[in-house]
């Protein structure tokens, strides 16, 4: 009997590991965002406010003064240019994939009809830390501010603070939530006039921040930064600065760019598909331009060892004295009327991506259930109040490491699924498409082993510890080594697909935007996304693996067993209810996996229910139904083993 059960225990295994890859076809997710029936009326203008309002602020309003008092000091702008240019390499998988899956689920979507289910759950949970979760942070930090402002303009003391208590900070993410169970909408014009309004306040912020720039303090804090430079520190001691702690701050300017991904999400109701990665790539390049500037602005006004972590722009005016106090009054103004603003909008595409979820079967129905006034009640009623505890309770610098490490995932999730569309997003594999899969698996190991490597590197000191040192750089170059030769791996098993640029494209659904440079883009910004997570300190990473050790297990209790995909076998709609609109889909979806080779084979009407995969393959062609899961449900094969077992007794 050991070896039936050691059968049955396999067979299981296999069972939840493939209940795990199970992916949802894009013809779906392209069915349901037709079935929204949302106007197409989004220009260019608009999908740029709503990337650049749901970012620009918590850049410069909450990150600037952190990260130049705790981390880069006078180099804080070199750590936007780092995480500016880290971010475009990723852009080029949000920006082809926007245009191929016209989904408001954004990394979600391109996980789950890419890379399966498990995945897709794990993205999702990294975008509640983009929008429910940064929220609260920003309100937390909203909070802050009101606090330093009314003890600066009539010195009160305490002003709704108690330890790491902060009421207000609470209030308003409450207030965030009250306003959406009430059904207030927030309209593109809303969010386009306090989006102008917030980039009047940063322009004002550069301008007046060079007005008071000093050339003498940026140079006496340069100056102090190197001469104590030590490349063992990952934050500022005193006054010492070194490259780790500029990666370091890198690392945290991601939690600036936290936003520019929702351009994504209203791909669904973009007037034209060429907007949106002109979207996507200006919004980055709007960010970072006035990211840097203001940061400069600041090194340049104060010595960053006394910058205000909390009010770094307005304290700095201040200290200018009273010549500057309107300044000062002004931006702290500005700051707490705008802000909000960034709660609210972070805030509404939590229950939206929530929606999506309890839809697939990956949460419970109360998530997806819409209430007379057409509002998710209860989903913005549970997360609104896990969002308000959150900002009431804990302190901003608490958080945001987490924040910015699930920004980091995100991004390599999403520049993985890129690479597996490229290979055939087909919901059948060849065995050429698994070859890749396990390609991009190894990648990823080796670029975190070299990242750590890599890390540990700079922490080390070759006069103290050279051993150490020499045997992490020879490692480290052998992983780097490893990673390069599996990206070409990867580039050989891709079908030869032509880069379309954005002059290229036209409105026309046929026409799809192609990034240059797959698959090494994409790795390269795995690579350097990896790099950038193993910065952060042992709490950071820690409270991120607590974080995401819930998450699969939440999968695990409830979404595995309850996925709609799971529950169905994987045939989400019968092949003969397949719309001809859908047909034209499954043709995009060709085109896709095989490059711009469409004269060689247009997929037919009968291809909509039965594909060829691996045409090319010696050991033959493999011929499966279209749009059911690539591999068998857990709970068919469970059955399948129950039977097999009763058989097997039956027959002893």
């Amino acid at each position: 009997m050991s070896g039936l059960a050691e059968f049955v225990l396999c067979v299981r295994e296999q069972s939840m590991l493939q209940s795990f890859l199970r992916v949802k076809p894009r013809a779906h997710f392209l069915r349901e965002a037709r079935e929204e029936k949302l106007e197409r009326s989004y220009t260019l203008f608009d999908l740029l406010c709503v990337g650049v309002g749901g970012t620009v602020g918590s850049g410069i309003f909450v990150l600037n003064g952190l990260i130049a008092r705790d981390f880069a000091g006078p180099f804080t702008p070199l750590c936007w240019i780092i995480a500016g240019a880290a971010c475009c390499l990723s852009a080029s998988s949000y920006a082809e994939l926007s245009v191929l899956i016209t989904s408001s689920g954004s990394s979600y979507a391109y996980a789950y009809s890419t890379l399966g289910e498990l995945p897709a759950f794990i993205s999702a949970a990294c975008l509640s830390l983009e929008y429910g979760i940064s929220g609260a942070a920003v309100a937390r930090s909203w909070g802050d501010k009101l606090a330093i402002f009314l003890v600066s303009s009539n010195g009160s003391t305490g002003a709704g603070v108690w330890g790491n208590i902060n009421v207000s900070a609470g209030l308003l993410q409450a207030a965030c939530c009250i306003l959406l169970l009430l059904g207030v909408s927030v309209g593109k014009l809303t969010v386009n006039f306090f989006t102008v309004l917030k980039m009047f306040l940063v322009i004002f912020i550069v301008v007046a921040g060079f007005c008071a720039f000093d050339k003498d303090i940026l140079y006496a804090n340069s100056s102090t930064a190197l001469a104590s430079t030590s490349s063992s520190s990952t934050a500022i001691s005193g006054p010492s600065i070194g490259f780790a702690s500029i990666m370091r701050g890198a690392t945290s300017c991601f939690f600036g760019f936290v936003g520019y991904d929702e351009v994504c999400c209203m791909a669904s109701e973009a007037r034209e598909s060429k907007s949106l990665p002109r979207a996507v790539f200006g919004t980055i390049a709007i960010c970072s331009v006035f990211y840097c500037l203001a940061a400069l602005a600041l090194v340049g006004m104060q010595d960053y060892q006394t910058i205000s972590r909390e009010s770094g722009f307005s304290v700095a005016f201040s200290s200018l004295g009273e010549h500057w106090q309107w300044a000062s009054t002004t931006v702290a103004v500005g700051e707490l009327v705008t802000l909000p603003l960034v709660v609210l909008v972070s805030f509404l595409a939590q229950p939206r991506l929530q929606l999506a979820m309890a839809k697939d079967g990956l949460l419970p129905k109360a998530f997806g259930e819409i209430d007379s006034r057409g509002n998710l009640f209860k989903g913005i009623a549970i997360s609104g109040l896990l969002c308000s505890l959150i900002a009431l309770f804990i302190p901003f610098l608490y958080i945001e490491d987490a924040i910015s490490a699930g920004v980091l995932l995100s991004f390599n999730i999403t520049n993985s699924s890129l690479i597996t569309l490229r290979r055939g997003q087909n919901v059948y594999k060849s065995k050429g498409a698994s070859y890749c899969s396990q390609l991009l698996a190894l990648f990823h190991v080796f670029a975190i082993l070299s990242s750590c490597l890599l890390t540990r590197i700079g922490s080390l000191d070759p006069e103290t510890s050279l051993a150490q040192f020499v045997l992490c750089s020879v490692f480290g170059g052998l992983f780097i080594i490893a990673a390069l030769h599996t990206s070409i791996s990867i580039s050989a098993t891709l079908p030869n697909t032509k880069a379309t640029s954005v002059a290229q494209m036209t409105a026309s659904t046929t026409t799809n935007y192609r990034v240059a440079g797959v698959p090494f883009v994409p790795c390269l910004g795995i690579f350097v996304n990896y790099y950038l997570l193993a910065q952060l300190s042992f709490s950071g990473i820690a409270s991120l693996v607590v974080y995401f050790a819930f998450a699969i297990m939440l999968y695990l209790v409830y979404g595995r067993r309850n996925s709609v995909l799971g529950s169905a076998g994987g045939e989400l709609h019968p092949p003969n209810s397949m719309s001809s609109s859908t047909a034209s889909t499954a043709t995009s979806d060709s085109a896709v996996a095989g490059g711009d080779d469409e004269e060689e084979r247009t997929p037919s009407e009968e291809e909509l229910t039965y594909s060829k995969v691996n045409e090319n393959d010696d050991e033959g062609v493999e011929v499966e139904m279209a749009d059911v899961s690539h591999t068998a449900s857990a709970i068919d094969i469970d059955s399948a083993v129950v039977n097999a077992l009763h058989l097997r007794t039956r027959d002893k």
